[in-house]
């Protein structure tokens, strides 16, 4: 685990849009099978984190790149 995330890191500087899109891609799928193991109970918040998630995601990867 350790290793892919060092491996991640540095495809980060090489290859931005590709890494935040992968990211983003295993955050939804975590986040969606939350959502279906524990059944929708407060759509409205997930869906809040879920966009605050991606956002903060964004953010960081353009600010790595500055």
């Amino acid at each position: 685990m350790h290793v892919l995330r060092a491996q991640l890191s540095e495809d980060i500087y090489k290859k931005p849009i590709i890494t935040w899109i992968i990211g983003s891609v295993v955050v939804n799928v975590i986040i969606w099978y939350i959502l279906l193991y524990k059944g929708v109970k407060n759509l409205k918040k997930w869906i809040f984190t879920f966009i605050l998630i991606t956002f903060i995601s964004l953010y960081f990867i353009i600010v790595q790149n500055d």
